[in-house]
């Protein structure tokens, strides 16, 4: 086996977490035929040690701040970093380098900011430079660089198992014991469930099961799956994960196998799961996945666990969840987890300020940590309002969290087990300005998984740019979490109430659905041209929230949300659930959205929702729901005189007649579709009627008449040069026996 040698040049005082960051990067790459041999540079080695490292290296890595220059050389004065860097440089090695960006409250060195713009500046092939925000965004960006490094220079298989989870915080302290309990659990293969003892946001449920999942991601080599049970449909989420590993292969209405009968709207969408449901626990059997199930909040989520337990019946599975009492969850091992302990809450505040800013201030954490009842969530507001307030004093903070403490229990707002938890958002909020304490209020009407900085922007009416400047300050103060996707964002349960009890500008929901229509109908068209792929991978990331602005158009009964409704299946979502056999979708939304065409006196759009709508039932073989459609949209065309309409639905509704075994009425629509045809000018149009009327009759054993509609169809065909249809009529043709024992 090979050995890939890595050296890894930078700082070791102020780069811990980004450290641990580049070791769960090349943790998570599955490398065939190789293993990788890891030295980090030691400014307490001998300097010709360290340079000796590089030389022996296959990769160097630099991972540099632009606070700290490092140990120098007395002699030349150049830091040991920047002399590894040249000598990497002078080797040839491949160097891949990354830079932390500076936040509000870094001091630069002048010595290493030079350092830094000089090798961002290299223009060398075997050199690359990257920056990064956090630790999550170096993971992602090292793990990249390091695949197409390794297969382009060393000619080596390189893969990155599917890792869904979020990134892990870098708040997370203590919880050792459940931690040891969740991890014997899942190594003998039993679904644990991580419980918050006494039904209350904010208990550190969700951090934990995302630690987990960073800690064991090498236990798990065919990867990490995750599931927001409260923003993500049960069909969707399912559908995604088969897709992650090969199944529902092909595009199109060979997705899932199962029979379609006529059933009720409610009964179709649940068959519809459970096919989906069988057919990922296929394409997951034999695999070593994780799966995590998050945010349970009641009992009424049970019927969203039911059918993604099934699918993972033969994975390892983890759920966090508000309430224990879920029918699904069977031969479970169950964590409550309870508020922190003061040792914890400590560790947390050293974390995230500093254990030398917080020194002899051990007993004012713990009072700190006792008005926001010890609850993770709490704390970590609290802790990061006082790493970005640098002139503010612990005991500062105390007195803020106390007189709001004080407030809420004297108005008796709440449940007492939340006052707390409010205390800290209440207090935090006062130090936003009031734009940004509006922007975040707006933000609590998304109720997709996440969304992005342009779709913020459209909500907030600000410019992508404030938007995007705006959703990392809110971060910073930890009101928003920014997602393992790059660009992505998302509100905790907590936070998300938190900021809709804020909102006063009730528009802002409706600039929420009309953006999630409005991408919809814009990709939805995309998705039949050549952009089909690109297309359907924002329809695809987006489908939580386009589902999100379903539902309040669903909610109201105004003309802005029959608009919604109309224009949300019209043109939009129709061939996005074609592609993926979402047929309860297409029906369903297909008749809310002609009930708003009938509001909004819209019957061109009404004909076309009626005409499509006819058309799922005639591919599933209803054939009763199908002829209904197609002679309510011949209804409304007539009305309207749109010839061209009229002749296409009528030769639908002859194929659909004729497939039923209704000859006649088949005969007689065929021939009406015919005629208005032959009045439009509609050659091609012409040609399919004819070949349709041919099978009509080939099917009903009258070959003759067959062979004549066959045969003037193919001159129509040949005369246009349409050559496919003109070969299948031909391969017809040659299949007709020449008798005809009439």
């Amino acid at each position: 086996m090979q050995s890939l040698k890595i050296f890894v040049s930078g700082s070791t005082d102020n780069l811990r977490l980004e450290r641990e960051a580049l070791a769960r990067a090349w943790r998570s790459l599955r490398i065939d035929a190789a293993r990788i041999d890891i030295k980090f540079s030691d400014e307490r080695l001998p300097r010709a040690e360290n340079l000796e490292l590089v030389y022996e290296c296959d990769i160097y890595i630099g991972l540099y701040s632009r606070t700290h220059y490092g140990w120098t050389d007395p002699e030349t004065g150049v830091s040991l970093t920047e002399q590894e860097f040249d000598q990497g440089r002078r080797l040839e090695k491949p160097e891949l380098s990354f830079v932390k960006q500076l936040h509000g409250t870094d001091r630069p060195n002048p010595q290493q900011l030079a350092f830094v713009e000089r090798l961002l500046n290299v223009d060398d092939k075997n050199t690359r430079a990257l920056e990064f925000a956090d630790p999550a965004q170096l993971e992602d960006q090292a793990a990249e660089a390091l695949m197409a490094l390794v297969a382009e220079r060393f000619a080596l298989r390189v893969a990155r198992p599917i890792f869904q989870a979020p990134s892990a915080l870098e708040t997370f302290v203590g919880r050792e014991p459940q931690l040891d309990k969740l991890l014997g659990a899942l190594a003998l293969g039993r679904t644990v469930l991580i419980h918050g003892v006494g039904d209350v946001g904010g208990m550190g449920k969700s951090e934990l099961a995302v630690y987990a999942a960073h800690h064991l991601r090498d236990r798990f080599p065919d990867g990490v799956l995750w599931a927001n049970v409260q923003t993500a449909r049960p069909a969707d989420t399912l559908t995604a994960w088969a897709r992650a590993y090969g199944g529902f292969p092909a595009l199109g209405r060979g997705d899932l196998r199962f029979e379609y009968r006529a059933l009720s709207t409610e009964q179709r969408r649940l068959e519809e799961i459970a096919a989906r449901a069988d057919e990922t626990r296929r394409v997951l059997r034999g695999k070593r996945v994780l799966a995590i199930l998050d945010g349970v909040i009641s009992d009424d989520d049970d019927a969203k666990l039911a059918p993604l337990l099934q699918a993972l019946s033969e994975n390892a599975v983890i759920v966090t969840s508000r309430t224990r009492r879920l029918r699904s969850l069977k031969a479970t091992t169950l964590i409550d987890l309870e508020r922190m302990n003061e040792v914890e809450a400590w560790s947390l505040f050293a974390r995230v300020v500093g254990a030398e800013r917080l020194e002899n201030e051990r007993a004012r954490i713990a009072e700190i940590a006792r008005l926001v009842d010890l609850l993770p969530l709490g704390l970590d507001l609290a802790a990061t309002l006082l790493r970005e307030r640098q002139s503010m004093k612990p005991r500062s903070l105390f007195e803020l969290l106390r007189s709001e403490r004080e407030q809420l229990e004297s108005t008796r707002w709440g449940y007492p087990n939340m006052r707390g938890m409010r205390a800290a958002l209440n207090t935090t909020r006062m130090f936003l300005s009031e734009d940004d304490s509006k922007f975040f209020a707006a933000l609590g009407v998304f109720a997709g998984d996440d969304f992005d900085a342009e779709a913020a922007a459209s909500v907030t009416e600000t410019t992508p740019h404030v938007a995007e400047r705006t959703l990392k300050q809110l971060t910073r103060f930890s009101f928003v979490q920014s997602r393992a996707r790059p660009g992505r964002y998302r509100l905790h349960s907590v936070l998300r109430s938190y900021a809709r009890d804020q909102l006063t500008d009730w528009d802002a929901e409706l600039r929420m659905a009309k953006y999630y229509g409005g991408l919809a109908k814009e990709y939805g068209r995309k998705l039949q041209g050549p952009e089909t792929h690109s297309a359907h991978a924002i329809l695809t990331t987006e489908l939580s929230n386009i589902f999100a602005a379903q539902r309040y158009a669903r909610e109201r009964n105004d003309r802005p949300a029959w608009e919604l409704r109309r224009d949300l299946i019209y043109g939009a979502m129709t061939y996005y659930f074609n592609l993926h056999a979402m047929w309860s979708d297409w029906i369903s939304w297909s008749h809310a959205g002609i009930a708003a065409c009938q509001k909004l006196e819209d019957e061109r759009s009404a004909v076309a929702i009626a005409g499509s709508l006819g058309m799922v039932y005639q591919q599933k073989g209803d054939w009763d729901q199908a002829i209904e459609f197609y002679q309510h949209a011949l209804a409304l065309l007539e009305k309207l005189m749109n010839l061209q309409g009229m002749a296409t639905v009528y030769m639908n509704l002859g194929v659909v007649e004729m497939q039923k075994g209704e000859w006649a009425k088949a005969i007689t629509s065929l021939s009406r579709s015919l005629q208005f045809y032959e009045r439009i000018g509609d050659r091609h149009g012409l040609g399919q009627g004819r070949a349709n009327l041919g099978v009509l009759y080939a099917n009903h054993g009258e070959r003759n008449k067959a062979r004549a509609y066959w045969t003037q169809a193919l001159e129509l065909f040949d005369s246009l040069g349409a050559q496919n249809e003109g070969d299948v009529v031909r391969k017809w043709l040659k299949n007709l026996p020449r008798e005809n024992r009439e």
